[in-house]
C-alpha cells in the first residue's frame, strides 16, 4: 500500500559556522532537546518569524523579571 501522507519536499543546505557558535548551537540543542541542529535551526526560524509578526502587528514583547517583577520591552537590535 502506497503511503497517503504528502511529504514536505526538503532542500540541503550547508551553513558556515565558527567554532563558537557550534558550541552555542549544541548547547541550544541540549537546552531545547531539539533531536538535531537542523531541528535548533528551525525553532530558531519560528521565534524569528513570531517576533517580526509581532513587531508588524505594531505589539511590543515584553519580559517580566522574575525575581523583581520588573517588566521591560525586549530589544532587538539586529532587526532595525
Amino acid at each position: 500500500m502506497v503511503d497517503e501522507a504528502v511529504k514536505e519536499k526538503k532542500f540541503r543546505l550547508q551553513l558556515d559556522f565558527t567554532d563558537e557558535a557550534i558550541k552555542e548551537l549544541e548547547e541550544l540543542k541540549k537546552a531545547s532537546r531539539a533531536s538535531n541542529r537542523a531541528e535548533v535551526i528551525r525553532y530558531a526560524l519560528r521565534v524569528l518569524d513570531w517576533v517580526l509578526e509581532q513587531r508588524k502587528e505594531g505589539n511590543k514583547i515584553l519580559v517580566e523579571r522574575k525575581e523583581s517583577e520588573e517588566i521591560r520591552e525586549m530589544a532587538f537590535p539586529f532587526l532595525k
